[in-house]
């Protein structure tokens, strides 16, 4: 595998193979919380003599494998949790994702998934759920950006061809088989619906948001969960108007409190 990105609020943790037993980790820019992650990082490096001293910002050379590197810096993160997804794709276009983060296990299960498409992962993303609901997209410009080399990697040939013509794709539930289209934040379009996921199929739109990662990442996040968690942001309360969903297409949210409906519109615990 030649990277694995972790999404940050400056862009990303990244992870890049540097030979077979060594991996350069690049950061700019790390806000408070990330520096302090990154202490904790290193805090662990030192201890396994990944590095002889600690440098919270730039490009570090760790004499670690990639995929343990990024193990451990997903561990820190608090990405060892619902609600967190792993997309890996591979030399043939194809992607597989998983919800398993573990510093011990992770080669394991990378081997794993690399068996199963019978080609080496090109690279991986580490996302999280979006939080649902509000707030609704400015649509205001953050400053002009190409696209993230994370979002590009993970984008298809037909979703890189929609990115460059319009900066937004169309992605597909992988339960619904549904449309949808992802434009990032900061985009008119997204200015104009308020959201960045709209259902082309049912014409609804999505509620969730995550603003502390870049536009093009939480479109990443919002690509990756849709065509392989469709359930975690397809849930009622956030499909908006939810009667125009499709029959049986809005689902339970399965990393809350599972809660009951009944036909006045009201909420019970089951």
């Amino acid at each position: 595998m030649k990277a694995w990105y972790i999404p940050s609020f400056a862009g990303d943790f990244r992870f890049e193979a540097k030979g077979k037993a060594q991996t350069t980790l690049t950061v700019e820019k790390p806000s408070l919380a990330e520096q302090e992650a990154l202490k904790r990082f290193f805090k662990a490096a030192l201890k396994k003599h990944w590095v002889s001293k600690a440098n919270i910002e730039g490009a570090i050379t760790l004499d670690a494998p990639l995929a343990e590197a990024g193990a451990e810096m997903a561990s820190i993160l608090n990405f060892k949790r619902a609600g967190v997804l792993t997309a890996l794709k591979f030399e043939n276009g194809k992607v597989e994702a998983t919800e398993i983060i573990d510093a011990d296990g992770l080669p394991r299960w990378m081997r794993k998934l690399e068996e199963k498409a019978k080609k080496t992962a090109e690279v991986a993303a580490t996302v999280a759920r979006p939080t649902l609901s509000c707030p609704e997209c400015s649509g205001k410009p953050e400053g002009d950006r190409k696209a993230c080399d994370v979002l590009w990697a993970l984008l298809d040939i037909d979703q890189r061809k929609e990115w460059l013509k319009g900066r937004r794709f169309t992605a597909f539930g992988n339960l619904t088989g549904h449309a949808y289209d992802i434009a990032p934040r900061d985009t008119e379009t997204a200015g104009k619906r308020g959201r960045i996921c709209f259902d082309l199929d049912d014409r609804v739109i999505l509620h969730n948001y995550n603003l502390a990662v870049p536009p093009e990442e939480e479109a990443l996040a919002a690509k990756l969960i849709l065509e392989h968690r469709e359930n975690w942001l397809r849930v009622f309360g956030e499909v908006d108007p939810e009667h125009r969903a499709s029959p049986g297409t809005v689902f339970e949210n399965p990393l809350e409190p599972v809660w009951s409906r009944t036909f006045s519109g009201a909420l019970e615990l089951s």
